[in-house]
């Protein structure tokens, strides 16, 4: 362990401790790493944000604040547990060599170098993504913060599902399997941010689920809804429906909704992401590239939770799974019209990667399948079954929409018509990885599995 090392340990986790005191005082500090990232995470956009990480007079002036907080603050002991966490991981990675360093770890690192000589990023990348790899110095380079911020929410969420449904501590067990699916594990161990962004989703599917006086302050489930978007570029085509669905849940008073005016604040944290991840999104050649689009899509949402009170909005929430559906068909069909064979090769591609053994795709789509079936079976009331059935769905969105990826990012072996099957997609693993995402959105939910039947224990 070196001097650079607790350095920028204690740079990175800095702001995430003050961020987290403003919570309920510091009682969700296993949040610590997911709210430092939220905040370095807007030095994409303020660059000179980057003087503070760059700089060592900047460094300085950070490692001063963590010595004032500390002090003001107090929590002593929650700070010293984040960061021995992330000694211990990167002390594993130091000796056993952990991580999964893929070609967007090349990407993500150069994007993050733009933004460190105070120029916006010209890659197609999230600013979570990117800001995880900003954290170096001439001796080290602080490589687990995509781990870090994954696995501390993962635990979290654990922790609040086991202490919310009552369940003995032992219960998290049933977490792991799941994560040991091989290519589930690779996926974690990547300096990609959809492991982050797959416990970020989870979080928001248990605070809603939870009664009102249960619940993380509003203001901070709003921030991981704006970090949500902000983890994977793609989110806010492929879940935004979803996340109507369950900010229809969270805010179910629609009253006091409309009275005290939250739809600001909603409309605030949903566009969020534009602005945070703007170069990100410019940078594309895809549908994500359309900001105009991305900020009607958000804005949408905030609109039907105001309408919602009328009639017609009400037939579509009845509706709702079935209208999806008919949009997926849809898709499918528009883009089988577009690209004839071509389309078919890229479904064929994704489906016949999901169904091979190699690394343990076959036993992860089984999974998937099965927890999926579970949890839309799971409650007994409409909105909670229509929640987990549209995310059901959203693996199917997933696959229809590979030709559209394949189009873009394809290459000459898809405009080509490459129909040889490998054990890999050779056109884009985009899909793919989206699917793992939703995979391990759910991985924290397998611990209901333990005891179906709460009702006694949640109203207690």
């Amino acid at each position: 362990m070196t001097i650079d090392q607790i350095t920028l340990i204690l740079l990175f986790l800095t702001p995430g401790y003050i961020i987290s005191y403003l919570f309920e005082r510091g009682k969700h500090y296993l949040l610590i790493p997911a709210l430092s990232i939220f905040f370095w995470s807007f030095s994409s956009v303020f660059l000179p944000l980057n003087y503070l990480i760059k700089e060592e007079i900047g460094r300085q002036i950070v490692l001063f604040i963590f010595l004032i907080s500390l002090l003001a603050i107090r929590k002593l002991k929650e700070i010293i547990l984040i960061i021995l966490i992330t000694i211990f991981l990167e002390t594993l990675n130091n000796y056993f060599g952990i991580l999964h360093l893929v070609s967007t770890t090349e990407y993500s690192f150069a994007a993050g170098l733009e933004n460190l000589n105070y120029s916006a990023t010209t890659f197609n990348l999230p600013s979570i993504q990117i800001n995880s790899l900003k954290f170096f110095s001439d001796k080290y380079i602080f490589l687990t913060i995509p781990l870090l911020t994954g696995s501390t929410l993962f635990a979290y969420n654990t922790v609040s599902l086991i202490q919310f449904m009552k369940y003995p501590k032992f219960s998290s067990v049933l977490t792991l399997p799941g994560i040991f699916i091989f290519c589930v594990l690779l996926e974690i161990t990547t300096v990609r941010s959809h492991f982050f962004a797959s416990q970020l989703f989870c979080f928001l599917i248990i605070e809603c689920f939870k009664p009102q006086n249960k619940r993380v302050s509003e203001n901070l489930f709003l921030i991981v809804l704006s970090m949500f978007f902000i983890s994977r570029l793609e989110n806010v085509f492929l879940y935004t429906p979803a996340v109507f669905l369950l900010l229809n849940k969270y805010f179910d008073n629609n009253d006091e909704f409309l009275k005290k005016r939250k739809y600001f604040k909603v409309l605030f944290f949903l566009n969020l992401p534009v602005l945070n991840n703007y170069y990100g999104f410019k940078a594309g050649i895809d549908i994500r590239s359309n900001t105009y689009l991305l900020v009607f899509t958000l804005a949408l949402v905030c609109l039907l939770l105001v309408l919602r009170k009328y009639e017609i909005i009400s037939i579509m929430l009845k509706s709702y799974n079935l209208l999806f559906s008919m949009f997926i068909v849809f898709l499918s069909f528009y883009a089988f019209l577009t690209f004839q064979d071509k389309a078919i090769n890229s479904w064929q591609f994704i489906v016949t990667h999901l169904l091979d053994s190699h690394r343990g795709w076959l036993v992860a789509t089984i999974f998937l399948i099965i927890i999926s079936i579970y949890l839309i079976n799971y409650e007994d009331e409409k909105l909670a079954t229509s929640i987990f059935f549209h995310l059901f769905l959203v693996l199917f969105l997933i696959v229809a929409s590979a030709p559209f990826q394949h189009s873009v990012y394809g290459g000459s072996q898809w405009s080509k018509g490459l129909t040889e099957i490998p054990i890999y997609n050779p056109y884009d693993e985009s899909q793919t990885r989206s699917i793992i995402q939703l995979l391990l959105s759910f991985m924290p939910l397998t611990l209901l599995i333990f005891k179906k039947n709460q009702t006694k224990n949640i109203q207690d």
